[in-house]
């Protein structure tokens, strides 16, 4: 069919157009009124252009198909991380019912080491504690509370009411500390677990009648130290027995500074009486017990003063003992409970 260029040279509506249908001898046998619209600018649809035709219409599968490429590629990228996301879900959901993961409304164990960079903010609920536990009992590291009378604990006939914190340490003790709380006083304790043995309790601090009281107790190099610190006045005892020589010599060095801690130093240097002695002889006669002074400076050192010197050499070797208490202000800051 050949229609004339006068038809579609120019773009817009045909309403009114015609074609003839002839024989092959050239004879009209009809005309068929037609409408159509001539787009602008495509593609010339004759014999002549049909190459034309053909490479544009391959052009436009072309670019068709790198369209549908490129939508695959990103359906299948998506699919690839829809499964990703699939199996990260899958393997959270395990975690979870496996209990090795954290969850808001379960109950959590943190079994291993876990650091929290800022502060928690958090109360603690405690374990409520039944009347009669047996305190040996509690090994398991947490906080308690309990009131009533308990066995094993620092007063096991009479009733009061406990805070109790229990901690394991690396070296494998396990650490009672506990607040006591009765009508007029309250006190802490503290205890440990060593093997298989509870050792016995040890009060470090102590309110009675609303006054605070701490207590100190220092044990190294054959000391025996009891330091109490009540508002600022501080009592102080010593005792030790060791063979040392130096006890005996005048203006020793007899400990470091440092010895009495922060919180227990008086505000000057005190002199303390002292008596040390008491030994045997080589002979097997009783060493007569010498007197002297006990120097406390404020730095936490210990000064031997004023003993009487010098003693005859068989004594110097069966020094047994050292003893001594005193009581002074301090002007340095109440104690931690630590």
């Amino acid at each position: 069919m050949v229609i004339p260029s006068e038809l579609y040279q120019s773009a817009g509506d045909i309403e009114e157009g015609y074609i003839r249908v002839s024989s092959s001898e050239n004879i009209v046998i009809s005309s068929i009124p037609i409408t159509f619209k001539v787009v602008a600018n495509n593609i010339i649809m004759t014999s002549n252009a049909s190459k034309d035709y053909i490479d544009s219409v391959q052009k436009l599968v072309d670019e068709s198909n790198d369209t549908i490429k490129i939508l695959g590629n990103n359906i299948d990228s998506q699919t690839l991380a829809f499964k990703a996301l699939q199996n990260s879900l899958q393997n959270m959901n395990e975690a979870i019912n496996k209990q090795q993961m954290p969850t808001l409304s379960g109950s959590n164990t943190f079994s291993g080491d876990n650091a929290f960079l800022n502060p928690l903010r958090a109360t603690l609920k405690p374990v409520i504690l039944t009347d009669g536990t047996d305190f040996n009992s509690l090994t398991n590291p947490g906080h308690y509370q309990a009131s009533g009378t308990f066995p094993n604990s620092p007063y096991p006939t009479t009733a009061s009411a406990y805070d109790i914190d229990v901690e394991k340490l690396s070296n494998g003790f396990t650490i009672q500390k506990m607040t006591i709380f009765n009508p007029n006083s309250s006190n802490i304790f503290t205890r440990a677990k060593v093997g298989t043995s509870w050792q016995g309790y040890q009060r470090y601090r102590f309110n009675k009648n609303f006054t605070d009281v701490v207590i100190k107790k220092i044990y190294a190099n054959g000391i025996n130290m009891v330091l109490m610190r009540t508002d600022n006045i501080v009592s102080f005892n010593i005792q030790s027995y060791e063979d040392n020589t130096k006890y005996a010599s005048y203006l020793s060095k007899w400990t470091d500074s440092g010895l009495i801690p922060l919180g227990f130093r008086p505000t000057g240097v005190i002199n303390i009486p002292a008596e040390h002695g008491d030994g045997v002889k080589p002979d097997g006669s009783k060493v007569q017990p010498a007197d002297g002074l006990l120097a406390i400076g404020i730095d936490g050192g210990i000064i031997t003063r004023f003993f009487e010197i010098p003693l005859p050499t068989a004594e110097i070797g069966a020094v047994k003992f050292l003893q001594a208490s005193a009581t002074w202000i301090t002007g340095d800051s109440f104690p931690q409970d630590s």
